[in-house]
């Protein structure tokens, strides 16, 4: 049987009932239902000091469940730091590989587009027509958007993110709308104003806030939960 049942319940459902039948007309009613607050009162505290050992019992068994699941996850976290920390490098490496890839194609093209209206030129010179060669030398090459070859597929559900971040330099070179005054002598920046124009400008932030405050990437792995 519950604990709690021990307690005469029926006293502290009728407080409500009785409480509903009060009237407060006269000055000898308005002191019974005063009374009548004050004997709610002790009821309540009768009711705290009878359920408090449960609830701390609760409370230490809850506390303890606590514990014991932080024993187990703590490792885990751990765990899942350094692996993220493995997964990242990978996938930055991979994109720097696709970046370089994707610039030496890019590269590549253009020198042939170069090659090729250079040939041009040359035939059209070689042909009599110097006003042509001289328009193909100044047109602007025709260079195909680089395509790069089929790549290793990412970890499915993982993706890289960049998360942008600030950090304080110096409080006087913060530019004054981005600080905020908290006393007549403390002045601090302006958090959530420089959190919004990171957030949004990534490295731009940097021009307006100035020297008074360093704005940088950090690169992390994102996962997609699939339970």
């Amino acid at each position: 049987m519950n604990e709690l049942t021990t307690l005469p319940i029926d006293k502290y459902e009728q407080a409500l009932i009785q409480a509903m039948a009060l009237e407060v007309k006269t000055p000898e009613q308005a002191n019974a239902v005063n009374d009548f607050i004050k004997g709610n009162r002790a009821l309540r505290a009768e009711a705290v000091a009878f359920t408090r050992p449960i609830i701390q019992a609760q409370q230490e068994a809850l506390d303890k469940a606590k514990a014991q699941l932080r024993s187990y996850t703590a490792p885990l976290d751990q765990a899942d730091t350094v692996a993220n920390q493995k997964l990242t490098e990978y996938l930055l490496a991979k994109r720097d590989r696709e970046e370089k890839e994707r610039k030496r194609l890019k590269d590549e093209a253009t020198k042939k587009a170069d090659d090729d209206r250079l040939a041009l030129a040359l035939r059209a010179e070689e042909q009599g027509r110097p006003i042509a060669a001289a328009a193909i030398i100044s047109a602007p090459s025709k260079i195909a958007k680089p395509v790069l070859a089929p790549q290793p597929a990412e970890p499915a559900g993982t993706q890289l993110r960049t998360v942008w971040k600030w950090t304080l330099v110096k409080i006087e070179d913060v530019p004054d709308a981005y600080k905020k005054t908290e006393t007549k002598v403390t002045v601090l920046p302006d958090k959530e104003a420089i959190d919004l124009l990171v957030k949004t400008k990534h490295q731009d932030a940097q021009a307006i806030l100035g020297a008074g405050i360093k704005v940088y990437s950090e690169s992390t792995t994102a996962h997609r939960r699939e339970w």
